[in-house]
């Protein structure tokens, strides 16, 4: 069990408020005898302040039925009215006003579900929805809700968790609260709201053991599996009980305790990380954090909430750096803490930012940085913004953009040709999202690329032809080109009688001795081929008649 220690001395069945300490001597102090298996009855014990008297305490926290003489008779005082400060005034639970304590989902996160009391099967929360005793709210890996007392508590449930209600209720004219919830396990952070009365009860049951408060901030673990309780006191000063023995742990300390044996010795927690220079205002995602590490870290738990509480992330991480992505437009508290070697979660380090990205600039796609074109008129594309229903694309020979060659507006599909003809030099390109309501976003990332003309073919071809060679020479182009050679049957080119490729600016070899149409084309220093030239008619060499001509001539000859 934890108590909250607030000027007050704990005592056998109560706390007695010390003489010096004002707040605790000008309000009611109550102590509540908490039930156990085979205890008597729940009672409520009251410090006498002057000036009090059985009526008044009875008008204030009794119940109609409720008789002076009847509370007189079971304390056993001689008076009613004159009563020594410092007595105590011992209710039975029945005798009190009794009243149902509100409690609301303030902001929920990812799946979180409740099963109500009598219900078969569980159902999904809603911000604004409340709860009763008996009911079972449970967080997913992803999830987390934002609980909100009557008295102005706050209890933040964190993934991965289960937590029963079993106490919803307020006591008196004065509404002191009682509350006590079951955590099976997973993790919780309570704000516990300050009070007029010390006696409040805020409690945590844990399968390993219990935490309660009075006004102050803690934090419980509850590791069902290892059957162990970790507490971290953030503010005030605890007393952690555990296998019969109390410890009471200091503001900024934490302890650990293992079902039936007594906590370990309070151990402090670790300082708070030190967060590297952030921004107070993105505009852009993701958004990358980082921090100091520590030797002594095991890892981090990272948490981002909006202002309205809804957690939109709690993560644990072993870096100290984290990128975020996927939050919307807002002002968030960004949270960061070291977790030690017994699994206790030290010091918060905090910065509050806001985020304005949206709608989110595209993602270019093509063509990439690295890229080079041959095209004059170049094909532009990027990936779907979630937000956009138009985009403006921007091209500019720099990457100030001062004087855009194309500014185009309201392009309702995600790629953008090139209207106009680009001459061969380094461009650069972005593309701004526009959202249904008008508003422009962020443009993206500067996107580069090189255009080149495609490569002409080769120049100031001669062709040289003997009976059996054939023989092609042009002007060498720039270093590093090669040359691409095509010889076919039909001047279409689809019945290739040979091809060749060579990086010299002559081709030497066997005349073809059929009709054949040659055509060449250049390929630059990255194999990029440009068009071929027009065909060329190569006609076979010509067969000599000499010989027949001769045998004719002969054949006369001899005749005459």
């Amino acid at each position: 069990m934890i108590h909250i220690r607030r000027g007050c001395l704990r005592t056998r069945k109560g706390y007695k408020p010390t003489v010096n300490n004002n707040f605790c001597a000008t309000v009611a102090v109550f102590l509540l005898c908490l039930p156990v298996a085979g205890s008597c009855d729940e009672e409520l014990a009251y410090t006498v302040q002057p000036g009090d008297t059985l009526q008044k305490l009875v008008d204030e926290y009794g119940v109609d039925s409720v008789q002076v003489d009847e509370l007189q008779r079971f304390n056993r005082l001689k008076s009613a009215r004159e009563i020594p400060p410092g007595t105590k005034i011992r209710f039975r639970l029945g005798w009190l006003k009794i009243k149902p304590l509100h409690v609301q989902a303030l902001a929920v996160s990812g799946p979180v579900t409740v099963k109500r009391v009598g219900a078969s099967e569980a159902r999904a929360v809603e911000q604004g929805e409340s709860f009763k005793p008996g009911e079972v709210l449970e967080t997913g890996e992803e999830g987390s809700a934002m609980l909100k007392f009557g008295d102005g508590s706050r209890l933040l449930l964190q993934g991965n968790s289960t937590m029963t209600f079993e106490i919803l209720e307020s006591y008196g004219d004065q509404e002191v609260p009682n509350v006590r919830l079951h955590l099976r396990r997973g993790r919780v952070e309570t704000m516990v709201a300050p009070n007029d009365s010390p006696d409040r009860r805020f409690e945590i049951k844990t399968p390993a053991g219990s935490a309660g408060a009075r006004g102050t901030r803690f934090r419980v673990g509850a590791d069902s599996d290892a059957q162990l309780l970790r507490t971290e006191v953030i503010h005030g000063v605890v007393t952690v009980q555990g296998g019969g023995k109390e410890l009471p742990v200091e503001e900024n300390f934490g302890t650990v305790v293992e079902s039936g044996r007594a906590p370990i010795p309070p151990l402090p927690l670790l300082p708070a990380p030190a967060l590297d220079i952030a921004k107070e205002h993105y505009q852009r995602l993701p958004l990358r954090f980082t921090w100091q590490g520590s030797p002594a870290a095991m890892n981090y738990r990272v948490q981002i909430a909006s202002s309205a509480g809804v957690m939109r992330l709690d993560i644990i991480t072993d870096n100290p750096s984290l990128n975020v992505d996927g939050l919307v437009d807002g002002n968030y508290l960004l949270t960061v803490r070291a977790v030690d070697s017994h699994g206790l979660e030290g010091v918060d380090a905090q910065h509050s930012f806001s985020l304005d990205a949206h709608p989110l600039p595209p993602r270019l796609t093509a063509p990439a940085s690295t890229e080079k074109l041959r095209h004059h008129q170049p094909v532009f594309q990027w990936q779907v913004s979630p937000d956009a229903v138009a985009y403006r694309f921007q091209l500019a020979t720099s990457t100030a953009f001062e004087n855009p060659l194309i500014d185009v507006a309201d392009i309702r599909s995600n790629d953008y040709t090139v209207v106009k003809s680009l001459e061969p030099q380094r461009y650069y390109w972005r593309v701004a999202s526009r959202n249904a309501a008008g508003e422009q976003g962020l443009f993206s990332d500067v996107s580069g690329f090189d255009l080149f003309l495609p490569p002409v073919p080769p120049q100031d071809i001669s062709i040289h032809k003997t009976d059996t060679e054939l023989k092609l020479q042009w002007r060498d182009g720039k270093p590093g080109y090669r040359y691409h050679l095509q010889l076919a049957n039909d001047a279409e080119f689809s019945d290739l009688y040979a091809e060749q490729e060579t990086s010299d600016a002559q081709i030497v070899m066997p005349r073809p001795q059929q009709r054949v149409y040659m055509r060449m084309r250049t390929l630059d220093v990255d194999g990029y081929p440009g068009s071929f030239n027009q065909p060329i008619e190569i006609v076979p060499p010509m067969k000599s008649h000499v010989p027949v001509f001769l045998l004719g001539i002969v054949g006369l000859v001899l005749l005459l």
